[in-house]
């Protein structure tokens, strides 16, 4: 299932103290289905130290327009290590990454393949269904951000719809949903500095989720963006979105959607926060939103052990999602 490749040290600076020291270890997951230019994928583990069962593991996917990224950036490496401290075991996902916008030509031109969708969300794919029958457990929680998000939501829709999904909850930070996001008003705009006015404006948007999806028809597909399509199904989620953030519109829209479907949400705008601060450790909103994924991850997975314990032939509680069966 997979190779151990390395042992990573753990001595980032963290500003707020937490019971849980961590290991951290370079590895890998098979590839399945195997993509035909990569059989495995890079992952980090993190790992607390000292717990006496250890809860399903959060795999985190980083964002960066599809295009870059990596596990060594704050928004994978931090939030992953974290969590971990916070005492929930994380994994990274180091997910296949397109061009960036204009340079597919360079590839061309040495006969060089060109990976776009669906190859990064079929990776986020395949490692769900692997590290999840690696656990043995009841399944994994999925999240990400930024675009990291939208590899969550796409993935965990696949899943859901084709059934047994071993997704037990996502965590959604300041993602992008809809191939075509909703246009911010002119005072959410006047909100963010000029360079997030340049890089999350229409055009730039469109552009980033045209070079991503590849072509036309495949912007359409609920596995490129999730927003706009049927979300029956998804599982229970958490959406953390900055409030001066031009993507906002297409996270408060896809809000909206879920609730329609009748999905269990717990989502919190961050007051005065700008795209991007799970990057950002220095930003007192970057330890709070990790208390907050923490503390949600706990209350979901305990609501589903006390669902689990009810009897068979038991009836659902009001307000009981429909994904969740009794005895899961």
């Amino acid at each position: 299932m997979h190779d151990a490749t390395d042992t990573l040290r753990v001595n980032d600076p963290d500003p707020d103290e937490h019971p849980h020291a961590v290991t951290a270890a370079a590895d890998r997951v098979s590839a399945i289905p195997r993509e035909p230019r990569r059989s495995f994928i890079p992952i980090r583990r993190y790992d607390p130290i000292g717990l006496d069962t250890s809860p399903p593991p959060l795999l985190w996917l980083h964002g960066g327009g599809f295009f870059s990224g990596g596990l060594r950036q704050a928004e994978a490496h931090r939030v992953a290590l974290g969590l971990a401290k916070r005492g929930w075991p994380v994994i990274t996902i180091d997910y296949r990454l397109v061009p960036r916008p204009g340079t597919a030509w360079a590839r061309r031109a040495v006969h060089a393949p060109v990976p776009r969708y669906p190859e990064p969300v079929n990776e986020v794919i395949a490692s769900a269904l692997g590290l999840a029958a690696e656990q043995g457990g009841p399944g994994i929680f999925l999240g990400g951000a930024s675009a990291g998000a939208c590899l969550a939501a796409a993935a965990s829709l696949r899943l859901a719809r084709a059934g047994s999904s071993p997704v037990l909850g996502t965590v959604l930070g300041y993602g992008i949903f809809h191939a075509r996001a909703p246009e911010a008003p002119p005072a959410l705009r006047a909100s963010v500095p000029r360079r997030f006015r340049v890089l999350h404006g229409p055009g730039a948007l469109r552009l980033m989720n045209r070079n991503y999806a590849g072509s036309e028809a495949a912007l359409a597909e609920p596995w490129a963006f999730p927003g706009g399509h049927a979300l029956t199904g998804f599982p229970d989620t958490l959406m953390l979105d900055a409030e001066r953030d031009l993507i906002r519109p297409s996270g408060d829209a896809f809000a909206a959607e879920l609730r329609a479907d009748g999905v269990r949400l717990d989502r919190e705008v961050v007051p005065n926060a700008l795209h991007g601060f799970l990057d950002r450790p220095q930003r007192p909103e970057f330890q709070a939103a990790l208390d907050r994924i923490a503390a949600w991850l706990r209350g979901a997975m305990a609501a589903r052990l006390s669902l689990a314990a009810l009897p068979r032939s038991g009836i659902l509680p009001a307000g009981t999602p429909r994904a969740i069966a009794v005895g899961s």
